[in-house]
């Protein structure tokens, strides 16, 4: 089989090759009553061309055969992340998921304290990262 997940290749979604080209599914063609199968039924264009091809149901382009064509994915957008870490000149440390709401925080510690001097710094990743990164 070809794709890890054959249920996930529907019309407007967008799909990896083997050859890591992005792949959008225009359209998914239903069966007739009266016909036993559609040859390739799904149709996609990709990323960087303008003509369509066409691929079986399991995404593979030829039947039977590996191709560098065939889709092996669904392409997701990463989705990035990003907080804000504010340091005391003490060591305390405190996280805000907004630059205003971490300056807000700074600003009333060192108005409780009036000793320390603090530092934001702006933290970012995806969802990649944060799921593959070892834990330390």
């Amino acid at each position: 089989m070809s794709h890890e997940n054959p249920a996930s290749i529907v019309q407007g979604s967008t799909h990896l090759t083997r050859e890591g080209r992005k792949v959008f599914i225009q359209a998914v063609l239903s069966k007739a009553p009266w016909r036993p199968y559609i040859l390739q039924p799904v149709q996609g264009t990709p990323e960087g061309k303008t003509d369509w091809h066409y691929y079986n149901l399991n995404g593979q382009y030829y039947n039977g055969t590996e191709s560098g064509h065939d889709l092996v994915r669904e392409y997701k957008e990463p989705v990035a992340y990003e907080a804000y870490v504010i340091v005391w000149s003490n060591g305390t440390r405190d996280t805000r998921c907004t630059l205003r709401l971490a300056e807000d925080a700074a600003k009333a510690y060192n108005d409780e304290r009036r000793t320390t001097t603090w530092k934001i710094f702006k933290l970012t990743g995806s969802e990649e990262i944060i799921d593959n990164e070892p834990s330390k």
